[in-house]
């Protein structure tokens, strides 16, 4: 079956998205097996399906979200003819996403649970850091899962006069906020906590950098980039998300966590050394 066979996690490495899990669950999925979908059928919907069926159905565990699993994919595929049963399936899965979204056991539960949210939505809009604060103030948003609640609560939280003007001088604020409040436990969570850190330190400097200048340059250029990105973030949710191949994004999702993002922080924190430096005239 096509929608199943293609179904391998597509994704990249993402702040935003990750920063959501400030409280840990306990089972995770990201390791699951097909006897694992199975014991999940069987403990939460009454359904038991042997795992040979679920072996030759190619389904995996990131194939249980983002609409993927449907009443079609159960009948034809899996070989649940009862409409009830089928019902009973979908319910289940419902409350692991919105488990898995609101509360996660690590960065990759989070990940496997909103897929599309966070490699074709979040991950691009996170490098234009103004227009997804807009977006997070403004947007009616709301999947039912609690993905976004952790942050949306820090950003509804700050008032219209501090909002604006950390919109303008340091967007990356609330990034940093909720990483200051994360459970720390593993690498990726200590890339992230940096990541976020390093950033937010970077628009600190260039903020005094504006003061202390009296030019504005700094702030304006990155708003058409910015802009570009959104209508970019616009292309790749509704139409990349159903083109690109999913294992090249897997590959590229595991090397930003492991690579990319470790050598991006070392620049940067070099960059604010130098920043720090030219501040003080040495």
């Amino acid at each position: 079956m096509a929608r199943l066979s293609m179904a391998s996690t597509a994704c990249r490495t993402v702040i935003v998205g990750v920063l959501c899990m400030a409280h840990h669950g306990t089972a995770l999925m990201d390791d699951w097996t097909p006897a694992d979908i199975r014991q999940f059928f069987l403990d939460h919907a009454d359904v038991d399906i042997s795992i040979e069926r679920i072996v030759d159905a190619g389904l995996m565990v990131d194939d249980l979200f983002d609409n993927r699993l449907d009443h079609d994919v159960l009948e034809k595929d899996l070989g649940v003819s009862s409409v009830l049963k089928r019902k009973k399936m979908l319910e289940a899965v419902l409350n692991l996403d919105t488990r898995a979204s609101s509360k996660p056991g690590n960065v990759f539960e989070w990940r496997y649970s909103n897929r599309r949210l966070c490699d074709f939505w979040l991950l691009p809009l996170s490098s234009a850091p103004r227009m997804l604060l807009l977006w997070l103030r403004y947007s009616d948003y709301d999947d039912n899962t609690g993905a976004l609640e952790e942050v949306d609560n820090v950003v509804d939280a700050i008032s219209v006069t501090d909002f604006w003007l950390i919109w303008l001088l340091v967007p990356s604020m609330p990034q940093f906020q909720l990483a200051s409040q994360l459970d720390v436990r593993g690498f990726a969570d200590t890339v992230i906590f940096l990541a976020a850190t390093c950033r937010a330190l970077l628009e600190v400097s260039t903020a005094v950098a504006v003061v202390m200048s009296g030019s504005t340059k700094l702030l304006i250029a990155p708003l058409r980039e910015e802009f570009w990105q959104y209508v970019y973030c616009l292309v790749s949710y509704y139409l990349l998300w159903w083109l690109w191949p999913n294992i090249v994004l897997d590959l590229y999702f595991y090397g930003n966590i492991y690579i990319i993002m470790p050598v991006k922080i070392a620049f940067n924190v070099a960059t604010f050394v130098r920043a720090v430096k030219s501040f003080r005239g040495v």
